[in-house]
């Protein structure tokens, strides 16, 4: 795996905590700000000394997204190349990205399959037992395969 350096969490936090003081570091896990990302909030305001700002809504940025059609996003992405090696682009970027938004529909991000989940986590397991001890948190959540897929765990 070319990103296996980049995603080990367990040393990529093990190298931080040996530049920066652990008191001035906070592990903040998505998987908590899904759960409660009020209280997740709140933790990381206090962390920070700032005071709670009241907010309860939490708009969820960057969905997972779906094209509609690939033959206007192959036509979009032509007319746009064509447009720059003439140096003229007579309807504005607002058409194309008009274009693009239309074409582009938010969708839920489908699970890994097992097979896949199965070697990442052979991959990661050792760094995920390292960022355990790190940041002093349980994740065996994570070293799970059965607990989104009804598989048996082989680790």
């Amino acid at each position: 795996m070319q990103y296996h350096d980049v995603c080990c969490l367990g040393k990529q936090a093990q190298r931080l905590l040996q530049q920066v003081p652990r008191e001035r570091v906070k592990f903040i896990l998505l998987d908590d700000m899904k759960k409660d990302t009020r209280s997740t909030w709140l933790e990381i305001l206090d962390f920070l000394g700032l005071d709670d700002d009241g907010r309860t809504i939490f708009p969820v940025k960057n969905r997972a997204k779906v094209v509609k059609l690939k033959a206007l996003t192959l036509l979009n992405k032509t007319y746009a190349s064509f447009i720059q090696r003439l140096a003229l682009n007579p309807l504005g970027t607002g058409f194309l990205t008009f274009l693009n938004k239309l074409n582009i529909q938010e969708c839920s991000r489908p699970p890994l399959p097992l097979e896949f989940r199965q070697e990442l986590l052979e991959a990661f397991y050792d760094d995920i037992c390292l960022l355990e001890e790190i940041i002093g948190r349980d994740l065996s959540s994570w070293k799970n395969l059965t607990e989104s897929y009804p598989a048996k765990r082989s680790l």
